[in-house]
């Protein structure tokens, strides 16, 4: 496998993915706002690829960098800046978008916090990128099969987002906390 993966990176490199990854928010969002929603789907399920592919292929070569982690983290915050926000204008509801790109942001943002006491990045939870973008995906296809329900569908999401996006964050306040007042103990 590893030498397969060496010859890959002679085709691109784990920052080229990142970049191609990010390049498919940009496309997904193009799409929604046209109210092309399965294509949207296809360039989301693309970001969501690169995603996992450009760490995965760093640490197997051995070529993770600090570049690399800055550009994974920064596109990810984007995509949920950007895709959120614009299906909620497509759709006519543009603040419950903002509203779940702020939620994603501080759920992430609780995450890293992780990293700055000395622990690994904090991903648990049902509102973990992966779980929201497989969502989005489905909700995107679903759009482009009947347009009838978008807008109720949409209401759904949103309001199982900020619920299930509350409830991560807490869940991952209390695992934080719980962890740095055990070792000051």
């Amino acid at each position: 496998m590893i030498k397969y993966l060496k010859n890959f990176e002679t085709i691109l490199t784990p920052n080229q993915i990142s970049i191609i990854g990010f390049a498919s928010t940009l496309l997904a969002a193009a799409f929604i706002l046209n109210h092309f929603f399965f294509l949207a789907a296809l360039a989301t399920l693309m970001h969501l690829i690169c995603d996992g592919l450009d760490g995965y292929l760093a640490r197997k070569l051995n070529k993770s960098s600090q570049l690399g982690f800055l550009l994974d983290h920064v596109f990810d915050r984007l995509s949920d800046i950007i895709l959120f926000p614009a299906i909620g204008y497509a759709l006519g509801m543009l603040l419950p978008g903002i509203l779940i790109a702020l939620t994603c942001l501080f759920s992430s943002y609780v995450g890293v916090l992780n990293k700055v006491v000395g622990l690994s990045q904090d991903k648990s939870g049902l509102f973990a990128k992966v779980y929201r973008y497989e969502l989005l995906i489905i909700m995107l296809v679903i759009f482009s099969i009947d347009n009838t329900i978008r807008v109720q569908l949409y209401e759904y999401f949103c309001y199982g987002s900020l619920l299930i996006g509350g409830i991560t964050i807490i869940g991952r306040l209390k695992t934080l906390f719980t962890t740095v007042l055990n070792r000051e103990e």
